[in-house]
């Protein structure tokens, strides 16, 4: 038997998965996570069939979008997105997000309040890691306006904060000082807080645009060209400060004055996404006058791209329903989206998605075929493709198809790597004390290329 606490109000996700962990004596996560699925039925389920998250959610007794959107940083880290910008956060149609990215940290480190655990502990009868307190840049608590403690490992995440705070750093009072009072920073803090609490992302490729109007009306470069003009990137170096910057994108911590920088300029020119999301919204921290006029240029143009994708797809249809469907046409497009009274374009992306192929009237009772004699029986290929009776362009459709689960795997391995054996050094964020010590400008002091010990060394001179 399983004992289930009760999620607590902006609990994040990991925070919940260690109160469970501690109150069943478990102190490794996949031990817990195997329990938590046999106790809601679903112990046949692998991991990449059922992600973490969405386990978390059915034992809170909440769906998963609801639980995502109220406990993930997710909707932060996917808030001005390219990929599946219409997906609504914590949606089933697309597992792997949520299996490689639903809980995800949104910075290094886990952060709390003294004052919050101390209410916390009063109210709930124990102490929790608030989803808020991780958006990255924020270093005092919006509720108390306190500094915030923080641990600089997230597997912290699973123990109550109460136990950690003796060993917590603070966030010094000059760090307090130097942000509380910048007006950049308070921007990209309310942005980020929008969208924590958006039930889905922006698309990029109607910010950039925004984002490229207010720039020109800057005087400022916008194309990937020689560079002519000043610098977004410089902008937002010069007003946000390096310190600062450092703990959120350190790749602009560490930029030379005027070059470009694609993860941070390519924001207005860039037709899919430049970078993450703190990308997107130190640009509208900094070009817009104030977050609420920020917010509603952004809303403007999401309500436009919303009502076109509305007369494109007249209703959302479930995934259960478009599998069955799909099953009923024989694999047909055309024909599941006839079943559906829908078009074809409205459900092509979604199967795909599915890695379910796409097949004609005749090639699907041969790639039943052929799937049988080869998955269930252990027939060589060739004997399978004989017994299938197909041409070898349909076996050439399944196979691209069914492929596409270690094909991204497969690209990943060849993209050329940063870190440990490559030759780069990737900038890593910066706890708030590593940076706190630094003296002069962070761009002529540090060097990417210097390994993390070495940085932390120069930081205590």
């Amino acid at each position: 038997m399983l004992n289930i606490p009760t999620v607590l109000p902006n609990e994040i996700d990991r925070s919940y998965l260690g109160a469970v962990m501690r109150q069943n004596g478990d102190n490794k996560e996949s031990a817990i996570i195997a329990k938590i699925a046999l106790h809601v039925g679903l112990g046949d389920k692998t991991r990449r069939q059922l992600p973490a998250i969405e386990l978390l959610g059915k034992i809170a007794q909440t769906d998963t979008q609801t639980f995502v959107r109220q406990h993930s940083t997710l909707p932060y880290r996917r808030g001005i997105t390219s990929y599946f910008a219409d997906l609504r956060h914590g949606s089933e149609d697309n597992r792997n997000i949520l299996r490689d990215s639903g809980m995800r940290v949104a910075r290094p480190g886990a952060y709390c309040c003294h004052a919050c655990i101390e209410h916390d502990l009063a109210t709930h009868g124990r102490s929790y890691w608030h989803r808020e307190h991780q958006i990255p840049g924020l270093l005092w608590c919006p509720t108390h306006g306190t500094p915030l403690h923080y641990m600089e490992h997230e597997r912290s995440f699973l123990r109550a904060p109460d136990q950690l705070l003796d060993e917590c750093r603070l966030v010094t009072e000059p760090w307090l000082k130097n942000t509380i009072d910048n007006q950049f920073i308070k921007n990209f803090l309310a942005i980020s807080f929008e969208l924590l609490n958006r039930e889905r992302p922006f698309d990029v490729k109607h910010i950039s645009g925004i984002l490229k109007k207010e720039a020109l009306l800057r005087g400022l470069h916008s194309h990937c060209g020689k560079v002519k003009a000043p610098l977004l990137s410089d902008a937002i170096i010069e007003n946000f400060g390096r310190e600062w910057l450092a703990t959120v994108m350190p790749t602009l911590a560490y930029k030379q004055q005027g070059k470009l920088l694609s993860q941070m300029d390519g924001v207005l020119y860039l037709t899919t996404s430049a970078s993450s999301s703190t990308a997107y919204i130190l640009a509208l921290s900094y070009l817009f006058e104030t977050p609420e006029v920020a917010l509603i240029a952004l809303t403007r143009s999401d309500e436009s791209s919303f009502k076109a994708s509305r007369a494109r797809s007249t209703h959302k249809i479930d995934q259960h329903d478009l599998k069955s469907a799909y099953l009923k046409a024989h694999g047909s497009y055309a024909k599941t989206a006839n079943l559906l009274k829908t078009t074809y374009s409205a459900i092509c992306g979604r199967l795909s998605s599915m890695k379910l192929p796409n097949l004609d009237d005749d090639s699907w009772q041969s790639m039943q075929r052929f799937a049988a004699a080869y998955f269930v029986e252990g027939k060589s290929l060739s004997d399978s493709v004989s017994t299938g009776g197909f041409a070898i362009d349909v076996l050439d459709i399944f196979v691209r198809v069914a492929g596409t689960l270690i094909t991204d795997d497969l690209l990943e391995m060849k993209k050329p790597k940063s870190g440990r054996g490559s030759g780069i050094r990737r900038p890593l964020k910066l706890a708030p004390n590593e940076v706190a010590l630094a003296k002069g400008p962070m761009a002529t002091k540090f060097s990417p290329n210097l390994r993390r010990e070495q940085r932390l060394s120069l930081l205590a001179v």
